[in-house]
């Protein structure tokens, strides 16, 4: 190793030499452009992490509006029953025939009922076709 350096010593020039401008220039450069890239790639996380979030608020806000949607839809064939069921009552008291039942009264039915016979099949007699 000694022997190298002895050797290698010969072909340096000695002296006070100045530092070259372009090289520093290119390594300012370097660093800006390295800080912006930096930067940019932790802007990109941060706003991919709050684009994740906002998604997922959407989809529960979605979620909570559907099962609303579905609520509300069922309320409203309970709504139209009863309207239907009043309709029906302020139809039948304009009609002077028509009384409403003054008391209810629940009555246990049992109805013993036998079977009725089936009526015999009929059969038709078809005419028989020879040929196409």
């Amino acid at each position: 190793m000694d022997r190298e350096r002895e050797r290698d010593r010969h072909l340096l020039i000695k002296g006070n030499f100045r530092p070259n401008r372009g090289l520093r220039i290119f390594r300012v450069l370097m660093l800006f452009f390295g800080a912006i890239l930096g930067t940019g790639f932790v802007t990109a996380l941060l706003l991919y992490g709050f684009v994740v979030h906002t998604e997922s608020e959407m989809n529960a806000v979605g979620r909570q509006t559907r099962q609303l949607h579905e609520e509300n839809k069922t309320l409203q064939v309970s709504l139209q029953r009863l309207q239907s069921y009043q309709n029906v009552e302020a139809a039948a008291e304009k009609v002077p025939q028509l009384k409403s039942a003054e008391e209810i009264i629940e009555v246990d039915v049992r109805y013993n009922l036998k079977p009725l016979p089936l009526p015999p099949e009929r059969h038709v007699r078809l005419p028989r076709v020879y040929g196409y």
